[in-house]
């Protein structure tokens, strides 16, 4: 039986409001593709879920006072088998103590392939793959919502596309918020929007966790390497707006290196042209 790094799992995020000895049961679905080309089988985990710095990587591993979920967290099955095509729902139950703190706790709920160890010149391989469901809760209580925008910048020149934009959120409180950034580009010879289009939507939610700085990166695409544009960046964050807008020029580097043996060449053909002029001119009073 061969592991499959296809599986899906759902949801890959739930966000869920606590009370002191409440007790929640919640739902994590398993699936095995239809066009997977074995069947899968898998283990299901609770861990602690924890950010290392402020590009968000995550940490399951280290335990703090906003881990204590895993806990307080049954799963009703830890591992199973599933044929192409197949699904399971794995129930689990999250019993909180009433001496829970308030404010934000988290945990993953980790899915993960059986290892196939095989043998390749004398060398063990294990093919393992991993997934895992994001439980952000917030425990009712004294909850403290503080933090603001550190960050907002948008470059004056790019060299290529994508143009990056750059926030920076800090969350003070004991509970995750919301951080929302809005972007629109504008061409400075035009008013019609290149970015958003009618269709498409300009704005991101992330997640920030207590006691944590994210940075938030927005690579822009999709129109013409070189112009000159107006870009707005709008991070909301709890009751702050924090709004930046620049005219950002877009040159590729061969388009620079183009203009520059132009202008070289012009100069010299002056040079000549003033050289020649001077030569006949001395000709001439000669």
């Amino acid at each position: 039986m061969n592991s499959d790094s296809s599986f899906v799992i759902s949801p890959m995020t739930k966000r869920i409001e606590l009370n002191a000895g409440e007790i929640y049961h919640g739902t994590l679905t398993i699936s095995n593709p239809a066009d997977s080309a074995s069947d899968f089988k898998f283990k299901v985990s609770v861990s602690s879920y924890s950010v290392t710095d402020d590009e968000y990587s995550a940490d399951f591993l280290t335990e703090n006072d906003r881990t204590l979920i895993t806990k307080w967290i049954t799963l009703d099955k830890d591992s199973g088998v599933l044929k192409p095509n197949e699904s399971v729902k794995i129930n689990y139950t999250i019993n909180v103590p009433e001496s829970a703190p308030a404010g934000g706790q988290y945990a993953a709920l980790l899915v993960t392939s059986d290892a196939d160890v095989g043998n390749v010149e004398g060398i063990a391989v294990e093919n393992v793959f991993e997934m895992a469901s994001l439980i952000f809760a917030k425990v009712a209580g004294e909850t403290e919502h503080g933090g603001k925008v550190v960050e907002n910048t948008i470059p004056g020149f790019a060299t290529n596309l994508p143009i990056r934009v750059e926030a920076s959120v800090t969350n003070e409180g004991n509970v995750h918020d919301i951080a929302r950034v809005a972007v629109e580009v504008r061409s400075v010879f035009s008013s019609t929007p290149i970015y958003p289009k009618s269709n498409e939507n300009n704005t991101i939610e992330e997640t920030i966790m207590p006691e944590t700085t994210r940075h938030i990166v927005r690579d822009l695409d999709g129109f013409s390497p070189l112009g000159i544009y107006t870009i707005k960046q709008t991070v909301t964050y709890l009751d702050e707006v924090s709004v930046i807008e620049k005219t950002v020029i877009c040159c590729p580097i061969w388009f620079m290196v183009l203009l520059f043996l132009t202008v070289i060449t012009l100069v010299y053909s002056i040079f000549k042209s003033i050289k020649k002029h001077r030569r006949r001119k001395q000709m001439f009073n000669d």
